[in-house]
């Protein structure tokens, strides 16, 4: 089988991370660093990963892979479904981004519209490395499903699996997935910094140590887990609120989380609150029980 050649959009932890994977399968992976900060430029160096231009990603890929924070998944699939409309290249578009089942729906539509090639998928799991490999899952037609397996070759590749027929489904998944996983990282960091605030905390993470509750390991490594990844974290709170129900409890739930994650993201960057400064301090003492 000819592997196809995979352009991805997004560089960052995620999507340097797949790049690799697939580099070291013997997939040709090219990227665009167009804009892209200092960090992320020397992410690519350091993985190895060939640069390219947006117009020649567009033009050199058979699939292509977008993984960006969730506030640019829109943004950037107008852009590529604009600039494909108008090249004989008809690449498969897959976002892989943590969005709605409606915000899905919006980007599909665009490529509906200029009849381009589309598969709603998510990432559920960590940066693949060599001792692990996340999961993608991926709904849609039947045909673009299969144009994505081939991203998966004989054990090598990506780890893909099917959410479903119907595009949104993938979608859905992951904000299931993600209210649950990083909703529970948001009650736990309440909590501990309440519990600090009252002088608590040493008997609240003595009394999960005994208990044997599992959230004293996410104590541990709420700093871990949040520090580079809490300022994207309201946005995704969001649209989980928009698909748990914008006017029900639900939703509330989670715009309060969203908000909650963007004063941590705020307080990590400007000292603002002393929260983050009460998080470390949370880390350090649960990892000492």
């Amino acid at each position: 089988m000819i592997k196809p050649r995979i352009g991805i959009f997004g560089v960052g932890e995620m999507g340097a991370a797949v790049g690799r994977k697939l580099v070291e399968s013997g997939y040709s992976v090219k990227v665009d660093v167009t804009g892209r900060s200092e960090r992320s430029i020397k992410r690519v160096k350091d993985y190895n990963l060939s640069t390219t231009t947006t117009i020649k990603l567009l033009t050199s890929s058979d699939v292509l892979l977008s993984i960006v924070p969730p506030e640019k998944a829109f943004v950037v699939a107008t852009t590529v479904a604009n600039q494909l409309s108008g090249l004989e290249n008809k690449p498969l578009y897959v976002d892989c981004n943590a969005v709605s089942p409606n915000t899905i729906q919006k980007i599909y539509e665009l490529f509906q519209e200029r009849n381009l090639n589309f598969l709603d998928a998510c990432i559920i799991g960590n940066p693949p490395t060599q001792t692990n490999n996340p999961t993608f899952y991926a709904s849609g037609t039947e045909e673009n499903i299969d144009t994505f397996k081939q991203l998966h070759d004989q054990g090598q590749g990506l780890n893909i699996k099917v959410a479903g027929q119907n595009v949104g489904a993938a979608s859905a998944l992951k904000m299931s997935y993600s209210g649950i996983h990083k909703g529970i990282f948001a009650i736990v960091s309440a909590m501990t910094i309440a519990a600090e605030k009252h002088g608590a905390l040493d008997g609240l993470l003595g009394e999960l140590a005994c208990s044997g509750i599992p959230q004293l390991e996410k104590a541990k490594n709420l700093t871990n887990f949040l520090g580079p990844r809490a300022y994207r974290f309201g946005f995704e709170m969001r649209e989980i609120s928009e698909f748990a129900g914008h006017e029900d409890a639900e939703g509330s739930i989670y715009n309060g989380i969203a908000n909650f994650y963007d004063r941590i993201a705020m307080d990590k960057n400007n000292n603002t609150t002393g929260e983050w400064s009460v998080l470390e301090d949370v880390s350090k003492k649960a990892n000492s029980k």
